[in-house]
């Protein structure tokens, strides 16, 4: 049985056990960070939590829309058991008729055919660590490993679990004025990164030179045998030295002949894709699904506000 269920009225330890056992489980799935990204989010169930959709969405003017938050990078149905087409469209079907607009990100298990919605295709970037670290290495483009000689010439080293405002407050400086985030974004995802670290979720990791000189920081999320690359800086004289290029071969080194794979969460952007593939990263799809539910009432309203603006 399918059911909309409110947020306050889900129960989160079963929520989170069916994400720990999906197939398709991801980190920004368990209800802990969701509850800390977004303001409203519900949820579809299916039966007992064994299959859930979770409906990221807000409301403005009375006009409610299922959006995909920044934080998130992919969602989608997630399941204990392999999932079917047909399973998929009754998740879809099932929306609620008042959300007048719908963006989903479909995570990368979810390519199944899909009706009435635009189906857009994004770029993710997946290193496989299973391999001894010397033939990992051997993938590696020239310019990456030229970079990674480089940083190690400079003596740079690893230091784990560096302040998570620190990560925050570098990424800020450096990236604010392009995304234009806002402080109510940096607020939460510092919240969801402690839930993270304190779940032994995540961890942020610095690279420093021997005077203790911090040259880069990224926080590295951790579940279903996966690490997720979030929030990468790098200062400019990292940049100089190839100081994200030494903490991503150095991870790689941590990680090497285990089942984890190396999530580099995207890129769309040609120069950072051509940086992830430097480490010989492999392209893993996902998804953005979306459509209009509006009624003529809404139609019209948002027809007139055009027309409005024309003037």
């Amino acid at each position: 049985m399918l059911q909309y269920i409110e947020n306050q009225k889900i129960d989160k330890s079963k929520w989170d056990d069916c994400i720990q056992q999906s197939y398709n489980g991801l980190l920004y799935a368990f209800s802990w960070w969701l509850d800390a990204v977004t303001e409203n989010w519900d949820a579809l169930i299916w039966g007992d939590y064994e299959a859930v959709l979770p409906l990221v969405w807000n409301q403005k003017w009375g006009f409610k829309s299922i959006y995909p938050p920044f934080e998130v990078q992919q969602l989608g149905v997630f399941s204990k058991k392999r999932l079917t087409n047909s399973q998929f469209k009754d998740f879809l079907k099932a929306i609620p008729k008042d959300f007048q607009r719908i963006q989903l990100r479909l995570n990368s298990h979810n390519d199944f055919e899909v009706q009435d919605f635009v189906k857009k295709t994004f770029t993710n970037y997946i290193l496989h660590l299973g391999r001894p670290y010397e033939d990992l290495r051997r993938k590696y483009h020239k310019n990456t490993w030229r970079n990674v000689k480089k940083a190690q010439k400079k003596g740079f080293y690893v230091e784990e679990n560096y302040p998570i405002e620190d990560c925050v407050e570098l990424f800020k400086q450096l990236k604010e004025r392009e995304l234009g985030l806002g402080e109510k974004y940096y607020e939460r995802i510092i919240v969801a990164m402690k839930a993270a670290c304190s779940r032994n979720m995540g961890k942020v990791l610095g690279v420093l030179d021997k005077e203790k000189e911090l040259y880069a920081l990224a926080f590295f999320g951790r579940s279903h045998q996966r690490l997720y690359n979030l929030m990468p800086a790098t200062s400019p004289k990292g940049r100089k030295y190839g100081a994200m290029f030494f903490l991503i071969d150095a991870l790689i080194q941590e990680y090497a002949e285990t089942p984890y794979r190396l999530d580099f969460e995207g890129s769309m952007q040609e120069g950072v894709a051509r940086f992830y593939q430097g480490f010989g990263a492999k392209i893993e799809p996902y998804w953005l699904i979306e459509k209009s539910q509006m009624t003529w009432y809404w139609k019209s309203i948002l027809a007139a506000k055009s027309w409005l603006k024309n003037l």
